[in-house]
């Protein structure tokens, strides 16, 4: 039995989110040895983006209402979130679902959006992908938090798994922060659904006895532009 909270809201180090040299080296440069140039400006610019982060996380524990797997929705706290077939085939045997928000805040987004304004557009990318990179190590930071947890009770946990992701309604946004009991880490969400600050994950993650971490299913996912296919984790 999972002890049910109120929100828990994290207070992240931002030297405990990693934003590792060579990740930001391959993904600019795929083929071939990157040049000492490029090596000198990822490395300038992840120092200077590390001094800029203001990382926030939160995430609210609840006990599952109940699971279609064959329509694709999974029910808690009085809402149906319709994850696709492909994130409930995930969460059968799972018992709670953490719903977590976190962000790295504007900063960074904005030096990007500076120096491409200044006609920095290598940097702008670099920084941009920085971002990226450390919005998606916060992401990692607070799924530990979840697994810790989800330790203290004798349980597992599971991937995590985010709206725009494994055909998964990026509308569903709004019923995250519905669950959220209005702790929103100063993320605001557009008419579309889309967060600002840009570089802001949300997301569940399973709890139970029996659950454990998986391969991502990215092998019957369509979306091509996924992070989670592109770190490799198949």
């Amino acid at each position: 039995m999972v002890e049910l909270k109120k929100v828990v809201e994290e207070k992240i180090n931002p030297e405990d989110i990693s934003i590792k040299h060579d990740d930001v080296l391959n993904e600019l440069q795929k083929d071939g040895q990157p040049d000492e140039y490029l090596k000198s400006v990822v490395t300038k610019y992840i120092e200077l983006s590390r001094s800029l982060l203001d990382p926030k996380a939160a995430y609210n524990i609840f006990e599952i209402d109940n699971l279609n797997r064959k329509k694709g929705l999974l029910g808690i706290g009085g809402q149906k979130l319709e994850v696709n077939k492909i994130i409930a085939s995930q969460l059968i045997e799972v018992d709670y679902v953490a719903v977590f928000v976190c962000t790295i805040g504007y900063k960074v987004e904005n030096l990007s959006q500076k120096l491409i304004r200044e006609g920095e557009l290598l940097e702008g990318y670099i920084v941009n992908l920085i971002g990226s990179f450390a919005a998606d190590s916060l992401a990692n930071t607070i799924h530990e938090h979840i697994n810790k947890e989800a330790l203290k009770n004798n349980v597992g946990h599971t991937n995590r798994f985010s709206p725009g992701y494994c055909n998964w309604y990026v509308k569903d946004q709004f019923k995250i922060f519905e669950l959220m009991d209005g702790v929103n880490c100063g993320i605001t969400l557009t008419e579309s659904a889309l967060m600002t600050p840009i570089k802001s994950v949300t997301g569940i993650i399973g709890i139970g006895e029996k659950a454990t971490m998986k391969d991502y299913p990215c092998k019957v996912c369509k979306e091509e532009n996924c992070i989670y296919r592109h770190q490799h984790w198949l």
